[in-house]
């Protein structure tokens, strides 16, 4: 097995591929240019310079003074934007203040909220972070409130106001999208009664986006924790969130459900036997689409091979 030296050596030696693919030669004589660049008047050519800065990540660190500059008073709020996603690529940790600066006044929507993914990039464990994401929360703008959940995942697991307000905002938030990235964050806390009974409820959400991130996110709590706690909702003295239970587990497509959702076809009432049985009859269905997609995928590759 590759030692993890050897790993990182190969690591450093792909950047380094991938930064010259970028520039056509060495990243590093490129830096002066690109420092030029993101002063042009042209704002195409300072939008592809601040792109490019990004992407040659610490090595830029030489621009941050220019790039919070531009942070802090450009007149483009383009620019703005990509010198805030910039100074989070590049680890620089002396932006916090002005990117923090920026997360909470700006009057734009879409820089608060790259201002605020470029402080989780460079403090993502910090208390000043999670702090920052739970007001942010709150924000008016959309955005802005899912770049503060995505703020959160650290903190979900051992923080119960983080928890909560990830909750709420999984059953509450006006935007779907947001409630959707709600639901995903809770991939990142231990699974809990109240978790899993959010995940249900939004299996059923009338929106398409929601309800596949809560699925994903059981899918995946079910993956890793086991059937059997999520099963268990199947026999909730609730018929209706019974039935609602079976419907969720259903669109997981596992079959290791199967027992479980056998069990509440036969012994549960009659609206959750009617779910278990379309619940069984869905991870069928399931199972034969990705049997079908592998075989497809395998005709595809036979396909594609070169002929010697």
């Amino acid at each position: 097995m590759m030692g993890r030296m050897a790993l990182l050596a190969v690591a450093a030696v792909l950047v380094a591929g991938a930064a010259t693919a970028l520039y056509g030669g060495d990243a590093e004589s490129k830096l002066d240019e690109l420092q030029r660049d993101i002063a042009s008047d042209d704002a195409k050519v300072r939008h592809e310079a601040l792109k490019k800065m990004a992407a040659l990540g610490p090595k830029a660190a030489p621009a941050v003074p220019k790039l919070i500059e531009i942070l802090k008073s450009h007149e483009d709020q383009e620019s703005r934007g990509l010198a805030a996603v910039a100074l989070g690529r590049i680890n620089a940790r002396s932006a916090t203040d002005a990117l923090t600066e920026v997360a909470t006044s700006a009057a734009d929507g879409e820089l608060r909220s790259r201002a605020m993914y470029a402080l989780i990039e460079l403090n993502p464990h910090s208390h000043k972070t999670f702090e920052l994401a739970e007001k942010l929360a709150k924000d008016p703008n959309a955005r802005v409130r899912t770049a503060a959940l995505y703020g959160l995942r650290q903190a979900i697991a051992f923080d119960d106001t983080a928890l909560k307000i990830v909750l709420d905002a999984a059953a509450k938030d006006a935007d779907p999208e947001v409630r959707a990235r709600a639901l995903r964050e809770l991939r990142y806390t231990i699974p809990s009664e109240t978790v899993y009974r959010q995940l249900v409820e939004s299996a059923s959400d009338p929106n398409e986006h929601v309800r596949a991130a809560a699925v994903w996110t059981l899918s995946e709590e079910i993956k890793q924790h086991g059937v059997d706690d999520a099963a268990l909702f199947l026999f909730d003295p609730d018929a209706d969130f019974a039935a609602r239970t079976a419907f969720a587990l259903g669109e997981t497509g596992n079959d290791k459900l199967v027992p479980f959702l056998n069990q509440a076809a036969e012994e549960g009432k009659e609206k959750v036997k009617k779910a278990a049985a379309a619940a069984l009859a869905r991870i069928e269905e399931i199972k034969k689409e990705e049997a079908e997609r592998r075989k497809k995928e395998s005709e595809k590759t036979k396909t594609d091979k070169p002929q010697l």
